[in-house]
């Protein structure tokens, strides 16, 4: 017998939407990577310009809300003629917290000497710092983007109507797919990895690195518990402190608490750190001897350091789909869904042992279903609420965006509780005459159930076979079910018959026995439905191993020894 699968988006109606869909996909990715690019390589070119040394005239900071500008002034000379520049960095540059712009200001100094990046086919432009590349990371996510629309829209276009056919033949993947795969979860291991570097990895190596640097006796000037305000009314918080210390005669005026980047919704330990640091306060610093200007209190670890662990889920994910693409690219074979003769070799059957009776186990126990939509909905909830609460002022556009992720991890958290509710309902025992039975044979079951069995006021009782098959479809994976027989052995609303009973399950001859392969499979399985009044219903499905015709000697009696 054959299965055949409807596919909407073969219409010409279909394949417009789907288009339309996915072309945003597109689109966007397009627009941010023009962007990303165009920022890029500014950043690349002065990579290319000549160094040469230049004198600040001037430095100085101007506050801008809670964000600064640095304003600086320089001089250098090129070819003999003399130049000004004014330009910090260019390119993917980020934008300077009033703590960075102050340390620029005292590393360049009026009247300091320092160096400069200058354009050989222009010497007018030039630049003190170039930016970094670690940015570019970033545009790696618009590909993502690009990917899933362009990807997309080619497999919604080159898919043709499907015939009737058994889902398994319809697994083969294409190598673009593979690729498109492989590409995404790239993007997301170097995207996650970079991450995960900067936020977490590279504060513990700084604060290791820092145990070995000179302890210097500084002087606090000033210290708060910082604010700010976001325009939707989320809250974050900084340590915001100001000390003097003496490096080799110099003196330098520090602002780094410790190697934590930016400010987030933990206010308690900042409020302690602060009440340890009143002004005029004599303690010490660490000060990096390469660099005296690279100076913290503290080379402890805080609580917020753990959230620098979240990129690292990006980098896990990415790992997954990128062997999981590996994997799902290679051939399968294709299973048959009828039974003849000749079928007696097929591989990946499950063999029960010796004829017996034994209760079934519930393919998804309750206990497991709860426990996975509750871990799956604090999972997601914590990292979205986690983000939410630790953007910065005027971040309206990020917390827009974010928000749609916030009603999504609500709607999860109603599945939770969905699921918790059912924990209270009578549960099904089915109890089998044997640990398997094969084609055209007959299986006894007998059903009870634990707990408040009068609740239920409707009880059907179903064997159900179904193929389940996993193949590839433009750029993304499919995973398609389909019940090829769904059989009803008891419908009833008689209370006495629901507390208990039994029936008998006579199996098809000609049909597929359970198979399992790498990316196709067939189940067969009993299926309890009880209807509970305003209340999640008795959903319990156990799967039963079919075996092909010929395992029908497994079930026969031996004659005894003589």
């Amino acid at each position: 017998m054959g299965i055949t699968i409807s596919n909407s988006s073969n219409t010409a109606a279909g394949k417009g939407c789907a288009t339309m869909f996915f072309g945003v996909f597109a689109i966007m990715g397009l627009v941010f990577l023009v962007l990303i690019g165009k920022a890029g390589w500014e950043t690349v070119r002065t990579y290319a310009w000549t160094k040469t040394d230049c004198v600040i005239e001037s430095s100085s900071v101007r506050e801008k809300d809670e964000r600064a500008e640095f304003l600086v002034r320089y001089t250098y000379r090129v070819g003999g003629r003399h130049y000004t520049g004014t330009r910090l960095t260019t390119g993917m540059s980020e934008s300077l917290s009033l703590v960075s712009a102050e340390r620029k200001a005292q590393r360049y100094s009026a009247g300091r000497p320092a160096y400069c990046y200058v354009s050989a086919s222009a010497p007018d432009e030039s630049v003190l710092e170039r930016g970094s590349l670690w940015a570019f990371l970033f545009g790696l996510i618009p590909l993502v983007f690009i990917v899933v629309g362009v990807g997309g829209i080619i497999g919604v276009w080159r898919s043709k109507p499907e015939q009737a056919a058994p889902v398994s033949e319809r697994h083969r993947g294409r190598k673009g797919g593979v690729l498109g795969m492989r590409l995404f979860g790239v993007v997301f291991t170097l995207v996650g990895g970079g991450l995960l570097h900067v936020f977490f990895i590279r504060p513990m190596l700084r604060e290791s690195a820092a145990t070995k640097w000179p302890v210097v006796p500084c002087e606090i000037l000033s210290s708060k518990v910082g604010y700010h305000t976001g325009s939707k009314g989320g809250s974050t918080y900084s340590v915001d402190v100001r000390y003097r210390y003496t490096v080799n005669g110099t003196e330098y005026t520090g602002t780094s608490y410790n190697f934590e980047t930016g400010s987030s919704s933990s206010r308690g330990w900042r409020e302690v750190a602060v009440a340890s640091l009143p002004r005029g306060t004599t303690t010490v610093c660490f000060v990096n001897p390469d660099d005296p200007l690279d100076a913290v209190l503290s080379i402890k670890p805080t609580p917020d350091r753990w959230f620098g662990l979240i990129p690292g889920l990006f980098l896990v994910v990415g790992l997954v789909v990128f062997f999981a693409a590996s994997a799902k690219g290679r051939t399968r074979g294709v299973i048959p869904l009828t039974m003849n003769d000749s079928s007696d070799a097929m591989p990946s059957i499950r063999r029960s042992g010796a004829a017996g009776q034994l209760d079934l186990k519930q393919s998804i126990p309750p206990g497991c279903a709860f426990a996975g939509a509750t871990f799956f909905a604090l999972f997601w909830n914590g990292i979205v609420w986690a983000i939410l609460l630790s953007l910065g002022p005027r971040e309206t556009g990020a917390r827009v965006f974010l928000g749609i992720f916030a009603i999504v991890g609500v709607a999860l958290a109603i599945g939770a509780l969905y699921q918790w509710l059912t924990l209270f309902n009578p549960r099904p025992v089915l109890t089998v005459s044997a640990p398997a039975v094969p084609l055209g044979g007959s299986l006894d079951v007998r059903w009870r159930f634990t707990g408040n069995v009068r609740r239920l006021v409707k009880l059907t009782f179903s064997l159900m076979a179904r193929e389940e098959a996993t193949y590839r479809r433009g750029t993304t994976t499919a995973s398609d079910k389909s019940v090829f027989l769904n059989t009803v052995l008891l419908d009833t609303a008689d209370r006495a018959q629901m507390s208990g009973g039994s029936v008998k399950v006579n199996i098809p001859r000609d049909l597929m026995h359970t198979f399992t392969a790498a990316n196709n499979k067939v189940v067969w399985t009993l299926n309890v439905h009880g209807d509970i009044p305003k209340w999640p219903d008795v959903n319990a499905e156990f799967a039963i191993d079919v075996l092909p015709r010929d395992a029908s000697t497994l079930f026969h009696e031996q004659p005894p020894a003589t």
